[in-house]
Order: structure tokens, then C-alpha cells, then sequence
């Protein structure tokens, strides 16, 4: 909205799967050809646009050509794709005369990886001195963490000791499991007359997330009591500005992208309050990422106590500490960084596929060489997300109306032209887990189309998608 603002609305194509087609004048057309001034895309589909085998991906690459990438958050590129990654800034930028430019509070060091990218002689747009980060200091940061960790009761008391009236306060923790449990926890226990309380998490479609943040925000403006327990999804993209932020223990990167949502207008007179707390009741062993980046701050923090007394732990935010997180967080991965897979039983690396160049065999004449790049089955292959998701179409506000048209009589034809709206009442679950939800009854088949639709009764206005507890980490 604030591009469309800043430059003339047809000048602008936004292209990701929230968008409604209709809406739009040759839709289809400038989707498919990228043929406008200023795209705004996602990383997903930029990674699609340079990795995938789909002709539709492929047609759109030479828009890269001659053009200013900008690239947001550049600090949450998956680290298995960062070998391609850095290669292909590299390609774009020397041979096809790409302006490249990454954007990020903390920088993760892509220039010191076995596959560097190179950065320009003068790579900084703006130099980051000691006066500079005075400036712009916001938050201090609160090392609130103990021994045994915070139970769901523990950090319900730990907000509303904290939570003061006329106060928002934005708590964000690592699974959605976690932040349902606390939202119920908070929703029971809290003494705050005229509180304001807010889920934000993926088990919510984006309408839900969309209105519950429109009505967050003119909440804050009002300066009434807000509280709001949300998962990471909130540390990117979404510009709120609260009072106080508590973030469960995770990587350094996110802890910087949550603290940039408090005062982050530096409208309070004080500085805000990032407290860091660790929970002994997440379950977070299968998120690998998350894992190595708690373990590597939770390292950072020991240095801080052993160096020096209090709980106030600002020098996280300094450039030193950001520069050895991603040099230990990166060091220690530089062995995932090459996108391994399974091509025929066979362990292969993707970055190996799509670089490999060589003769047919070792008798032929080396005067003519041919690729030997495995470019369609590293394309087939590639997958910027691990896990396959799979839209669910949920009867939340106009979904309801939606599921409606869509199981009546009208012509199949009606309802194709209805599927760009659905985009907008969707919640992605793991592909192999539906038929869980499946034998649960939670979902049903549309008949023209096969889509999957949550039925009645297990969508809630406030949370999202419920489902049973042992069913809620499936959720993406």
C-alpha cells in the first residue's frame, strides 16, 4: 500500500497468493511476464523465479536483467539455499547488470560462507557508526530468563506483573501451540478491566490475520490496554509499535526484528523494554533453525553475565555481538548450506547439480565439453519451504459465503471465477497430515474441484483453526 502510494498505482504489480485477481486490470498476463516497473513479490516466489523447473518461473527470470533487486529481511534466506543464493546475486549482478541490494538489521555475513557473495568495494549504503546506533536506540533489552525455565502460568503472572493500564505489550514465542496455550492462559487469568487481548499465529486465514491487526493497531492509537501473544509472523512486515515486547528465547536475528516493534516510532518519552524469557513447555525439536539460534544466543547471554552484572543485556543489539552470532550460526552449518536431497536414493546436493559442468564421460574429446547440469531435477527438486503444504478454505466472515456458492448450483464456471477469493480464507496445513483432520471429520471435499473445506464448528473467531492439542503443531 505505501509503494501504490508512493508511485502510481499502475506502475506497481503485486504477485503473491494473497492477491485476488480480479481486482486487477491483465492480472494474468503481467503475473506471468513480470512486465511492470515495480514488482512486489515473496522470497517464495523469487526462489521459484531462479530455482524451479516450471516454464511459468522460468519466463519471468530475464525481468531480473538490468533491473534493482531489492531483497528485505535478507537475514532469513534459508541456510540451505545460501550456496545458490550467493551464486546467483553473484551471476545477476556481474553478468547481467543487476543492481543488488540487501536489506537487513543484521547482516549474516554471506560474504565469509564457502560459496561467498560478493559484495561490492563500497557494499554499505549506510555506515553504521557508534553515533548512529545512539540515535536510533529505542529498547533496552532485558535478559529475564531462569533456571528451569517458564511454564504457561509462570509467563502468564511474568505479562500481567509487566502489563500496565494504558500499556501494549506484544508477547512472541516459537510454536503456535505455545502461543494458543498462553492466549487461553491470559484470556482466563488476567485482573486488567477494559484489556485488549489478540492471537496472531498461521492457524488464522489472512482476513483473520488482516482485521485482527487493523483493530490492534487503532487500539494502540487509542492508547488503551493491549495485549497480544503472536508467533514470529509478526517480526516481519508488520509495522506496529508497542510499549513493551517479551520474546521467548530464539536466534539474535529475531530477537532484533522483535525488538522493532517496540517504540519503534520513538515516540515515548523512556525507552521501551524487550524482555527475553526461555519456556520449559515448548516443543521445539524439529525446528532446526530455531534450536541453533536459541543455542547460540543462549551463549552470547553466558558471556554478557560473565563479563559483567545486571540483567540489562543491550550490547546485543551492537554490531560485535550480531557479527560473532552468524559467524559461530553460519560456521557451524557451512555443511547445510549446499541444499541436499534424494535424486534415486542417491544423496545429492542441489548447489552440485545446478553448477556441475563437464564432459558426457572421461574418453570424450575435452575440445568439446558439454553441461552437465542436472537442471531439471535439481528444478523438480527444489523447494524453498521443506514441508508441502495444503490449502484448507475455512468458513471465517465472507469464507463462510464462499463455502456456500461453492457447494451450490451454480455453474462450474461461476465457481472457478470464485477460487481467487478463496485465497484469502485459506489455512496451510502439512500435506501429510490431513488425513488426520480427514479422520477426525474436521474436513470435507469439494466436489467440482476437490478443494479441502474445514467444517463448522472448528474455526474460532478469535483464534483460527482449532483442533485437538495433539493436532496443533501441524499447522504451517
Amino acid at each position: 500500500e505505501v509503494m501504490k502510494q508512493f508511485f502510481s498505482n499502475d506502475l506497481v504489480l503485486e504477485h503473491h497468493s494473497n492477491i485476488i485477481p480480479s481486482q486487477y486490470t491483465d492480472y494474468d498476463y503481467y503475473s506471468s511476464s513480470w512486465n511492470k516497473p515495480v514488482i512486489l513479490t515473496t522470497a517464495v516466489r523469487l526462489f521459484d523465479v531462479m530455482f524451479k523447473d516450471r516454464t511459468t518461473d522460468v519466463r519471468r527470470f530475464h525481468q531480473l536483467a538490468d533491473s534493482v533487486l531489492i531483497i528485505d529481511e535478507a537475514q532469513k534466506i534459508p541456510v540451505q539455499t545460501i550456496s545458490m543464493f550467493n551464486e546467483m546475486m553473484n551471476f545477476l549482478a556481474y553478468n547481467c547488470n543487476t543492481t543488488v541490494v540487501l536489506c537487513t538489521a543484521t547482516q549474516p555475513l554471506l560474504e565469509t560462507t564457502t560459496y561467498p557473495i560478493k559484495l561490492a568495494s563500497e557494499s554499505e549504503i549506510v555506515k553504521q557508526t557508534k553515533e548512529m546506533q545512539e540515535q536510533f536506540k529505542r529498547v533496552h533489552i532485558e535478559d529475564a530468563c531462569r533456571r528451569g525455565g517458564y511454564s504457561i502460568a509462570d509467563l502468564s503472572d511474568f505479562i500481567f506483573q509487566k502489563l500496565q493500564p494504558g500499556c501494549s505489550m506484544l508477547v512472541i514465542v516459537n510454536t503456535k501451540a505455545e502461543a494458543l496455550n498462553l492466549y487461553r492462559a491470559c484470556e482466563q487469568h488476567h485482573e486488567i478491566d477494559g484489556l485488549h487481548l489478540y492471537h496472531l499465529s498461521t492457524s488464522m486465514c489472512p482476513e483473520h490475520r488482516h482485521l485482527t491487526l487493523e483493530d490492534l493497531k487503532e487500539h494502540m492509537e487509542q492508547k488503551d490496554t493491549v495485549l497480544c501473544i503472536a508467533t514470529n509472523l509478526i517480526e516481519a512486515g508488520v509495522d506496529i509499535d508497542c510499549d513493551v515486547v517479551i520474546r521467548s528465547l530464539c536466534g539474535l536475528d529475531s530477537i532484533l526484528q522483535a525488538a522493532g516493534r517496540c517504540n519503534r516510532n520513538g515516540k515515548n518519552s523512556e525507552l521501551g523494554t524487550v524482555y527475553l524469557i526461555n519456556s520449559n513447555e515448548e516443543h521445539i525439536e524439529k525446528l532446526k533453525d530455531v534450536r541453533k539460534g536459541q543455542n547460540e544466543t543462549d551463549i552470547l547471554l553466558s558471556q554478557l553475565h560473565a563479563s559483567k552484572e545486571g540483567n540489562r543485556v543491550d550490547e546485543l543489539l551492537t554490531l560485535p555481538f550480531i557479527r560473532q552470532y552468524y559467524d559461530s550460526y553460519l560456521f557451524d552449518r557451512r555443511q547445510d548450506t549446499e541444499y541436499s536431497t534424494k535424486i534415486e536414493n542417491r544423496k545429492v546436493s542441489l548447489f552440485d547439480l545446478f553448477s556441475r559442468i563437464g564432459s558426457k564421460n572421461e574418453s570424450d574429446d575435452l575440445a568439446h565439453p558439454c553441461l552437465g547440469h542436472a537442471l531439471k531435477s535439481a528444478g523438480e527438486k527444489f523447494e524453498m519451504i521443506d514441508s508441502q503444504s495444503i490449502g484448507v478454505l475455512v468458513p471465517y466472515k465472507d469464507g463462510e459465503k464462499l463455502i456456500n456458492q461453492l457447494n451450490s448450483s451454480i455453474s462450474n464456471a461461476e465457481k472457478y471465477a470464485l477460487l481467487d477469493k478463496t485465497q484469502r480464507f485459506m489455512v496451510n496445513v502439512y500435506e501429510h497430515k490431513y488425513k488426520e483432520l480427514e479422520k477426525e471429520d474436521m474436513i470435507y471435499k469439494l466436489e467440482f474441484n476437490g478443494m479441502l473445506v474445514l467444517r463448522d464448528g472448528f474455526y474460532n473467531k478469535d483464534t483460527g483453526l482449532e483442533v485437538r492439542k495433539e493436532l496443533e503443531d501441524m499447522f504451517v
